[in-house]
Protein backbone atom coordinates (compact mmCIF):
# COMPACT_ATOMS: atom_id res chain seq x y z
CA UNK A 1 0.00 0.00 0.00
CA UNK A 2 1.43 3.32 -0.37
CA UNK A 3 1.37 5.64 1.93
CA UNK A 4 -0.61 8.78 2.27
CA UNK A 5 1.15 12.08 1.88
CA UNK A 6 3.78 10.65 0.46
CA UNK A 7 3.50 11.63 -3.17
CA UNK A 8 5.15 14.58 -4.28
CA UNK A 9 3.45 17.20 -5.51
CA UNK A 10 2.60 16.88 -9.42
CA UNK A 11 3.99 12.94 -9.34
CA UNK A 12 1.59 9.84 -9.59
CA UNK A 13 3.73 7.43 -7.38
CA UNK A 14 3.87 7.54 -3.55
CA UNK A 15 7.19 7.84 -2.08
CA UNK A 16 6.87 4.97 0.56
CA UNK A 17 4.87 1.50 -0.17
CA UNK A 18 4.33 -0.78 2.59
CA UNK A 19 3.04 -4.68 2.54
CA UNK A 20 1.60 -5.80 5.41
CA UNK A 21 0.70 -8.62 7.24
CA UNK A 22 -2.82 -7.87 8.68
CA UNK A 23 -4.66 -9.65 11.47
CA UNK A 24 -8.62 -9.94 10.54
CA UNK A 25 -9.65 -11.25 14.23
CA UNK A 26 -7.98 -8.13 15.79
CA UNK A 27 -8.13 -5.51 13.06
CA UNK A 28 -5.17 -4.82 12.96
CA UNK A 29 -1.37 -4.72 11.41
CA UNK A 30 1.40 -7.31 13.04
CA UNK A 31 4.08 -6.75 10.57
CA UNK A 32 5.23 -4.53 7.81
CA UNK A 33 7.83 -4.17 5.44
CA UNK A 34 8.64 -1.17 3.07
CA UNK A 35 9.03 -1.69 -0.54
CA UNK A 36 12.70 -0.88 -1.30
CA UNK A 37 13.01 1.89 -3.60
CA UNK A 38 13.78 0.45 -7.07
CA UNK A 39 11.99 -3.13 -6.16
CA UNK A 40 8.68 -3.83 -5.43
CA UNK A 41 6.22 -6.25 -3.62
CA UNK A 42 7.56 -9.30 -5.07
CA UNK A 43 10.72 -8.92 -2.86
CA UNK A 44 9.23 -7.30 -0.11
CA UNK A 45 6.78 -9.79 0.39
CA UNK A 46 9.13 -12.52 1.20
CA UNK A 47 11.30 -9.97 3.60
CA UNK A 48 7.66 -9.78 5.47
CA UNK A 49 7.31 -13.42 5.51
CA UNK A 50 10.26 -13.81 7.53
CA UNK A 51 9.35 -11.55 10.10
CA UNK A 52 6.35 -12.99 11.07
CA UNK A 53 5.48 -16.37 13.16
CA UNK A 54 2.48 -17.77 11.21
CA UNK A 55 2.19 -21.13 11.73
CA UNK A 56 -1.66 -22.51 11.92
CA UNK A 57 -3.11 -19.28 10.11
CA UNK A 58 -4.16 -18.48 6.78
CA UNK A 59 -2.81 -16.63 4.50
CA UNK A 60 -4.84 -14.40 1.62
CA UNK A 61 -2.75 -12.29 -0.89
CA UNK A 62 -3.38 -10.95 -3.51
CA UNK A 63 -2.30 -12.20 -7.27
CA UNK A 64 1.40 -10.76 -7.42
CA UNK A 65 1.83 -13.43 -4.22
CA UNK A 66 1.31 -16.12 -7.07
CA UNK A 67 5.08 -15.56 -7.43
CA UNK A 68 6.74 -19.21 -7.13
CA UNK A 69 9.28 -18.09 -4.76
CA UNK A 70 6.63 -16.64 -2.32
CA UNK A 71 4.47 -19.86 -3.10
CA UNK A 72 7.35 -21.92 -1.27
CA UNK A 73 7.94 -19.93 1.52
CA UNK A 74 4.24 -19.80 2.29
CA UNK A 75 4.72 -23.06 1.89
CA UNK A 76 7.38 -23.71 3.87
CA UNK A 77 5.66 -22.01 7.02
CA UNK A 78 3.42 -24.24 7.22
CA UNK A 79 0.38 -22.26 6.68
CA UNK A 80 -3.12 -22.50 4.64
CA UNK A 81 -2.97 -19.71 2.40
CA UNK A 82 -5.39 -18.09 -0.46
CA UNK A 83 -4.31 -16.76 -3.21
CA UNK A 84 -6.43 -14.41 -5.73
CA UNK A 85 -6.18 -14.87 -9.48
CA UNK A 86 -6.71 -13.14 -12.35
CA UNK A 87 -8.35 -13.77 -15.78
CA UNK A 88 -4.85 -12.31 -17.54
CA UNK A 89 -3.27 -15.56 -16.43
CA UNK A 90 -4.55 -17.40 -19.12
CA UNK A 91 -3.71 -20.98 -19.01
CA UNK A 92 -3.86 -20.84 -15.00
CA UNK A 93 -7.46 -19.28 -15.09
CA UNK A 94 -9.06 -21.07 -17.10
CA UNK A 95 -7.85 -24.14 -15.50
CA UNK A 96 -9.61 -23.06 -12.55
CA UNK A 97 -12.36 -22.31 -14.13
CA UNK A 98 -13.15 -25.34 -16.02
CA UNK A 99 -12.51 -27.49 -12.35
CA UNK A 100 -15.07 -25.18 -10.49
CA UNK A 101 -17.88 -25.36 -12.78
CA UNK A 102 -16.93 -29.26 -13.30
CA UNK A 103 -16.70 -29.65 -9.28
CA UNK A 104 -18.91 -26.98 -8.19
CA UNK A 105 -21.74 -28.85 -7.07
CA UNK A 106 -20.43 -31.23 -5.35
CA UNK A 107 -17.69 -28.86 -3.11
CA UNK A 108 -18.74 -27.67 0.82
CA UNK A 109 -19.75 -24.47 0.60
CA UNK A 110 -20.63 -21.54 3.27
CA UNK A 111 -22.89 -18.55 3.43
CA UNK A 112 -22.70 -15.29 5.24
CA UNK A 113 -25.19 -12.45 5.15
CA UNK A 114 -23.92 -9.35 6.42
CA UNK A 115 -27.42 -8.34 7.68
CA UNK A 116 -26.51 -4.50 8.02
CA UNK A 117 -26.05 -4.29 4.78
CA UNK A 118 -28.85 -6.63 3.71
CA UNK A 119 -31.20 -4.15 5.22
CA UNK A 120 -29.52 -1.29 3.91
CA UNK A 121 -29.81 -2.54 0.27
CA UNK A 122 -33.42 -3.64 0.99
CA UNK A 123 -34.59 0.04 2.24
CA UNK A 124 -32.97 1.41 -0.84
CA UNK A 125 -34.65 -1.41 -3.04
CA UNK A 126 -31.45 -2.00 -4.65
Amino acid sequence: KALRRTIPMGKKKALVNMVNVWVAELGLSFGQQQVESKSNEIDAIPKLLDQVDCQGSIITIDAIGRQKGIVEKIIAKQVDYLIALKANQKGLYEEVVDFMEKWLTTLPSDESIDLGAWKRREKEGV
